[in-house]
């Protein structure tokens, strides 16, 4: 009879309490089984190099550090949309001269210091560039409780870092 499924009743577009328990549960356990062996095989392959990390904030540092940049500008009795064109000016050439190998770092610290438009000094954007690098708020604190945490539950169950998962595809 129509709207009868195994014993329950069920309105027409309705999925039934036994599809439930039957398929999307065991389902959804496969599913965060092959996400998790997914993370453990990109963990174990990952290459951390503090050397590259560094190189990339000092490549693309500067240009987050931009609305400080404005901020700043603006205390300095700049008008916020001159100040605005003239970082968003130097910022898209750096970006151009880095990308077409003009440069081979991050001059935009120098561009903006000499632009009259912004009233900063060189030295005053590089210290702020220098803050602002060293603003990540609660990353690194929050990143050393988080790998605390796992090494202690690792212990609880030593035979686990021997486990490899199987091949993703």
């Amino acid at each position: 009879m129509a709207g009868e499924l195994a014993g329950d009743q069920w309105n027409e577009g309705d999925v039934s309490c036994s599809v439930v328990r039957r398929v999307f549960l065991p389902d959804s356990f496969f599913a965060i089984d092959g996400l998790i062996d997914t993370f453990i095989t990109i963990l174990n392959q990952m290459e951390v190099y503090p050397a590259v990390i560094d190189q990339e904030n000092q490549r693309y540092g500067p240009f987050l550090a931009t609305t400080t940049v404005l901020m700043e500008a603006v205390k300095a009795g700049a008008g916020r949309e001159e100040a605005h064109e003239a970082i968003k000016e130097h910022a898209v050439q750096t970006v151009r001269d880095l990308r077409a190998g003009k440069i081979t770092s991050n001059d935009l610290v120098a561009r903006l210091g000499a632009d009259s438009r912004l009233g900063l000094s060189e030295a005053k954007l590089a210290e702020m560039m220098a803050r602002a690098q060293a603003m990540t708020g609660l990353a690194t604190t929050q990143v050393e409780n988080f790998c605390a945490t796992v090494r202690e539950e690792a212990q609880n169950f030593p035979d686990a870092a021997n486990y490899k998962p199987g091949a993703i595809l």
